[in-house]
């Protein structure tokens, strides 16, 4: 069963400042558009017509349909609310997407610190955040959670199938 009132703040839509969604919108179809100039720029003239037909066809079809979103993107920004500013904007944007932003910082700690402290360091670390930004403060619950997860991990990876994780600075310590 769900809580009402976090349904309706799922539900609702973040309203965003005229700047703010202008970069977001234009962003990606001008990075394309620079790649697909830059591609052009480094083979042109080094490599046989022949062969840069078809790449050159696909860049000026993707070139023309950017165009055609970067025209729609602007007709969506011109009938957008002026009055909402960037700063509370995005304050209501992090608020809204909070967790979702903290799984993915955690994802991309994770991922450096496994060969630094090792395996199951790393994956004590980010097991414990994870539960923590999801909302777990009860450390009766999370210790024996993370214990029991990272004791199957063991088991079966290391003592039943013979893969010895990465181990790093502390796991070559304690194990």
């Amino acid at each position: 069963m769900t809580d009402p009132d976090i349904e309706e703040v799922e539900n609702e839509s973040v309203p965003f400042s005229i700047p703010l969604s202008a970069m977001t919108r234009y962003l990606l179809p001008a990075v394309l558009l620079v790649l697909g100039a830059n591609y052009v720029r480094e083979t042109l003239g080094s490599i046989r017509w022949a062969n840069l037909q078809y790449p050159y066809l696909i860049i000026g079809l993707m070139s023309g349909l950017l165009l055609l979103v970067i025209i729609e993107e602007t007709r969506t920004l011109r009938a957008m609310d002026p009055d909402v500013k960037t700063k509370p904007a995005l304050k209501a944007w992090i608020d809204q997407w909070g967790v979702s932003i903290g799984f993915g910082v955690i994802a991309v700690t994770y991922v450096w610190l496994v060969p630094i402290t090792g395996f199951f360091s790393a994956s004590i670390a980010a097991m414990a955040s994870i539960m923590y930004v999801a909302g777990v403060r009860n450390y009766r619950v999370s210790i024996p959670v993370i214990c029991g997860i990272l004791g199957l991990v063991w088991l079966m990876f290391v003592e039943v199938i013979g893969i010895i994780p990465p181990s790093g600075f502390i796991d070559g310590l304690v194990l």
